[in-house]
Parts: structure tokens; C-alpha cells; sequence
């Protein structure tokens, strides 16, 4: 299989940022086919970049543009559940951003679906693809640090320019987000904590901050992981700065990510690993999935525990219990 037939739903700033330059590169084997977006003059801008595709402000007449192998969607998060059923019901393979939609219950329907169907369904949490993250979860997963007792977790954005504090933003309606920053950037480094370690979360209490109770800023997390492990998380859209910190304890040592570096703490002191490869891409390892079958790093799978989650961290900030997480019918892929 050399060249994939792609369609792209949506164009808004982060579709521009994280794939415009990467589907233009004619190294990369995908044909953009077909583009849909309500505002036809911006989707001209973009056609122009990627070769004059076939236009659409229909996504579902889109959806049914003959020759289409595979689709990516990047478009405002309410929308994400039916237009990636409805690609996976024409039979086709799915790229979405986070999330994979706002509900636990319609997330495990997916999975289902695209394992009925036997397509490619692929949620892009751009953690997995970086080379440090692929590194540090090699190293939880085959025991350098032993069994994982408890992990920490610490987001920041930068309050300058971030569409979460903007009111005339999608980001900003909970309705469409799903949420606040919890749901946006906060999913991220939630679901982080259980793609890292291979643990999967049982119950979670939140206390979150903001304008309103779906709206927050701030949230800070305590979970129950797999086997009673013990996980926190802080997330802060207010920052002065992007900051990632996540440190994961085990019973021989401990694994340390800051930002862009990553450290393993044994008896001998802390040792910062590198040089490690360059990262990986969201496209890339899609067309490798649907071509060669190779294991996806960011899954449907993975898609679901964070959704389920920050379902249940919204539950427990509006009624400040603890709740359970729920768990899915569905077993290993």
C-alpha cells in the first residue's frame, strides 16, 4: 500500500499548526482527497496548500466522497461522536484529535465499532509520540523502577494567548469542550499518567476552580490506580509558562519527566537519559497501523480511559465524592 486516500473535517488553528505542513509534504504517503469546513473561504486558503482537493461544507456528504481510505478530524470536541461513528460505519479509518468524544458510554461504543469493522481508529494525544515519553514508559513498563506506588503529575499552560480564558472561543462552552482546561489540556496530562505506567484508573476525587462549575482553571486530582496505585495531578491554565512534570515512584526507583528531559533515579543517584531518537508523528504512525498493522501509540483504547476519567473528575468536583471510573466491556486490543 503506498498512498492513502485522506479526507480532512475541520481547519481550525491546532489543524494548521500540528498537520497543515505535514499533509503538504509530498513525502508523506497520503493524498489529501477531499477537505470539509463551514467557512468555504478559509478551506480555500488550506486547498491551495495541499493541492486543490474536493471541496465540502457538508461533513456528512464528506464523509461520503468516493475513494476515501481514512479521515481526520479536528473539530470542536461535541462533534467528535458522531462523525467518527459515522466514518467508522463507511467503513473507513479515523485520526481524531482529543477526545475521542465526551462520554464514557459512547467512547466504549466506538471502540467497539472500529473492532467490528476492523479499521483503524487512532485518538492523538501527542505525548506518545515523543521520543522521551515512548522511552520512560518502556522503562515503567519492563520494571527499571519495580512496581509503581504512586505517581505525581504537574500542567501548566500559559495564560497569554490560551483559547480556554477566551469567552468568544469554543474552548471557553463547556457544551462543546466537554468542559474547562481539564477537558482540553488537562486530558493530556491525565491520560499521561495511565499510558506511562499501564495502569488504568478505578476512582478519582477533583476539586476544580473557575467561573463557573464545568468551567474551571484549576484542578487538582487524587486517583486510585490498578493494583491501589496512588496518582495525583495538578493542572493550571493560568501559568506564566507551559511546564510538564510528572515523577513516578516505584519500589526500586523513580522516573522523572520535566518538560522535554527525562531522569531515572536508582541507587547509584539520578542519571538523565539521552541521546534519544527523534519523535514521531500522528500521521505517521496512523499510515503505519492502516499499511503494515503496526500497534498504534496513541489507541482507541487509550482514547476511552481518558474520557471515562475526566468524566468522572467533572462527576466528583460537582459533587465533591469520590467517584468511580467507569469500566468498559471491552478487553486488550
Amino acid at each position: 500500500m503506498d498512498r492513502l486516500e485522506i479526507g480532512v473535517l475541520g481547519m481550525g488553528s491546532y489543524f494548521r499548526h500540528a498537520y497543515l505542513a505535514r499533509l503538504g509534504c509530498s513525502s508523506l504517503p497520503f493524498h489529501v482527497a477531499a477537505l470539509c469546513r463551514r467557512d468555504r473561504a478559509a478551506m480555500e486558503e488550506v486547498a491551495e496548500a495541499l493541492g486543490q482537493p474536493a471541496l465540502y461544507t457538508s461533513w456528512q456528504a464528506f464523509m461520503r466522497h468516493p475513494g476515501l481510505d481514512a479521515v481526520l478530524i479536528s473539530t470542536p470536541h461535541h462533534l467528535h461522536y458522531s462523525q467518527v461513528r459515522t466514518a467508522l460505519e463507511q467503513g473507513l479509518h479515523v485520526l481524531v484529535d482529543k477526545p475521542l468524544c465526551l462520554d464514557a458510554g459512547e467512547a466504549e461504543e466506538l471502540v467497539h465499532l472500529a473492532r467490528r469493522r476492523s479499521r483503524v481508529l487512532s485518538v492523538a494525544y501527542n505525548y506518545h509520540y515523543w521520543s522521551h515519553f515512548q522511552a520512560a514508559r518502556e522503562l515503567v513498563l519492563g520494571g527499571t523502577i519495580g512496581r509503581v506506588n504512586s505517581v505525581n503529575c504537574l500542567g501548566t499552560a500559559r495564560e497569554e494567548g490560551s483559547p480556554i480564558l477566551e469567552p468568544s472561543s469554543w474552548y471557553h462552552k463547556p457544551a462543546q469542550a466537554g468542559g474547562g482546561s481539564m477537558a482540553s489540556g488537562g486530558t493530556h496530562r491525565l491520560e499521561a499518567v495511565f499510558w506511562l505506567t499501564g495502569l488504568e484508573p478505578r476512582s478519582v476525587f477533583a476539586l476544580m476552580k473557575g467561573p463557573s462549575p464545568r468551567l474551571d482553571y484549576q484542578a487538582g486530582l487524587v486517583m486510585e490506580l490498578g493494583g491501589g496505585t496512588v496518582a495525583t495531578l495538578l493542572n493550571e491554565a493560568q501559568g506564566p509558562e507551559w511546564r510538564l512534570e510528572i515523577s513516578i515512584y516505584g519500589q526500586r526507583g523513580a522516573l522523572f519527566i520535566r518538560n522535554q528531559e527525562l531522569s531515572v533515579m536508582g541507587p547509584e543517584g539520578e542519571k538523565v537519559l539521552g541521546p534519544l531518537p527523534p519523535d514521531s508523528h500522528a500521521l505517521v504512525d496512523f499510515y503505519a497501523a492502516i499499511a503494515r498493522g503496526k500497534p498504534l501509540l496513541a489507541s482507541a483504547e487509550d482514547g476511552y480511559w481518558a474520557v471515562a476519567a475526566v468524566q468522572a473528575a467533572y462527576e466528583s468536583a460537582l459533587s465533591v465524592r469520590r467517584c468511580a471510573v467507569r469500566q468498559p466491556g471491552f478487553g486488550p486490543s
